[in-house]
This record gives structure tokens, C-alpha cells and sequence, in this order.
């Protein structure tokens, strides 16, 4: 455990160095989604949210948007640094620089905790213990995640090839989709302290050219972690296959929502 931890936090800090990248070029989450969160956990509008690793505040927005106040664990500074510049006239956010696991959990506080785009860095099953003990009764635990999507055209499988080959990106069928979200509901079933949950599908795109697309790989601990000569040929043969395209590629997602309620 202690070594798996260590690779974690190091993990962090390669996000952490991207951060400019990655308030600009990761990708948001539908407003369906958002709809469907406040609709089924039944939120007031005095709510108070949980964020667990919140990063720059792409999520975030989309609650504070709303008029929801939030608490944002996340343990690189810099992301930090951005999402308490970014909110910090609307006095609805406040953020704790610090991993999940060694944040001091407030019992029975909160309406909802979210997390997005990043659970699957917290060690379990304390994540889920740490996110029970903080939620009020009978509230709900919403996790979820943009899965990148092979729909597989030829672009797609080029895509898919190219980033596998260099480890930076996967770009998973409906099937592989559909197994990764089984595997996330028996691991929140098998925490015992969430229901199984119910299961949400958003399908949605983003259109990019080359440059926008090596922008997003940036935001990623793959590319982070190459060489500079391989991030050279990555980008090269990443330009011919948008060249073949026409200069832009439509990147197809599907946003998946894990909604699980306390026991």
C-alpha cells in the first residue's frame, strides 16, 4: 500500500505541472448530467457538495453555476492555485490542497460528494469510507468520468493504434466501456457502504484539429512521462492522420454517471 501511494502522489504532481493545460483543454461534462445529479439526489439549494479531486475546477463550474457552495480536495497546488482564482468573487468555493486519503473528513456534512474525472486515483476502499462518513444520511456519492470512445472508422482505429503504441490515451470500444462500468459498480458495491448504484450514459463530441488534440494528450501522465524525441514522433504521425482528415478529427465520448446512495 505504502509503495502504490507513492506512485499515486507522484502521479499528481505530473498533473499538477500540467495545469494551464488542463484548465483549458480537458473536456467538460453535459448539462444533462449535471441536471440528472440534482434531480435524483433531490439537492436544495442550501446544499453543501463534496469535491474530490476537483483539479482546476472544470466540474465545479458547472455546480457553482447553479448556486451550490463546495468544498474541492485536490492535492496539486497549482490546480488549486487556478480554481481559487477562478471562483473566488462568487465566495461559494473553498479549496483543500491535500490527497483524499489524508484529508481530515467532516462527518455527516455533506448533501452530495462528486468526483470527476479522478476516483479512480484515490485508494479504496477508504475513499469510499472517507466519502460515507462525510455525507449526511441516506445522501448520494455521484462519481463519474469521460470514457474516450474508438468508434471505430478508420480514423478511429488510427487514433486508437497511435496513442496505444505510445501509451497515451485509450480509446476504448462500447464493450470495453461497458466492462470498465461493471467493474466500477462492483467495486462500489463490494465498498458496503453505498448502494449499488444507477447508471447513467451521456453521449456526446468535441470537434479538434491537431494542435487542440496534443494539447488535451498534454493534460495526460502518458504524455507527460515520454521522452522528448517520442513526443516528437507521437506528434508527427499524429499530424499525418489529421492531415488525411481534413485537418479536424470528431472526438466522441460518452460521459458515464455512477450514482450510489449511502447505506
Amino acid at each position: 500500500m505504502r509503495e502504490e501511494m507513492v506512485n499515486w502522489e507522484e502521479e499528481s504532481k505530473r498533473f499538477d505541472e500540467a495545469a494551464d493545460y488542463y484548465d483549458q483543454y480537458r473536456p467538460s461534462y453535459p448539462q444533462a448530467l449535471i441536471d440528472k445529479i440534482i434531480g435524483e439526489s433531490k439537492l436544495e439549494d442550501s446544499a453543501q457538495i463534496l469535491e474530490v479531486g476537483a483539479g482546476s475546477g472544470k466540474a465545479t463550474a458547472l455546480f457553482v453555476d447553479r448556486g451550490y457552495h463546495l468544498t474541492c480536495i485536490e492535492p496539486g497546488a497549482n490546480l488549486a492555485a487556478i480554481g481559487e482564482k477562478k471562483f473566488q468573487k462568487t465566495q461559494q468555493v473553498k479549496f483543500i490542497t491535500t490527497r483524499f486519503e489524508h484529508w481530515q473528513e467532516e462527518p455527516d456534512t455533506y448533501d452530495l460528494a462528486i468526483s470527476a474525472q479522478s476516483f479512480h486515483w484515490v485508494p479504496k476502499p477508504i475513499g469510499y469510507h472517507k466519502c460515507a462518513k462525510s455525507l449526511k444520511d441516506n445522501r448520494y456519492l455521484c462519481l463519474f468520468w469521460n470514457m474516450y470512445l474508438n468508434d471505430l472508422s478508420d480514423v478511429g482505429r488510427q487514433l486508437r493504434d497511435v496513442c496505444k503504441d505510445y501509451g497515451v490515451l485509450l480509446l476504448n470500444t462500447k464493450e470495453e466501456i461497458e466492462k470498465r462500468i461493471r467493474t466500477i459498480v462492483q467495486e462500489i458495491e463490494d465498498s458496503s457502504v453505498f448502494n449499488i448504484p444507477n447508471v447513467y450514459q451521456f453521449p456526446w463530441s468535441v470537434d479538434h484539429n491537431v494542435e487542440e488534440f496534443i494539447c488535451f494528450l498534454k493534460t495526460g501522465n502518458g504524455y507527460l512521462g515520454l521522452e522528448e524525441d517520442r513526443r516528437e514522433e507521437l506528434n508527427n504521425q499524429l499530424e499525418q492522420i489529421f492531415h488525411k482528415a481534413g485537418g479536424m478529427i470528431t472526438r466522441k465520448f460518452i460521459c458515464v454517471l455512477f450514482m450510489a446512495q449511502k447505506k
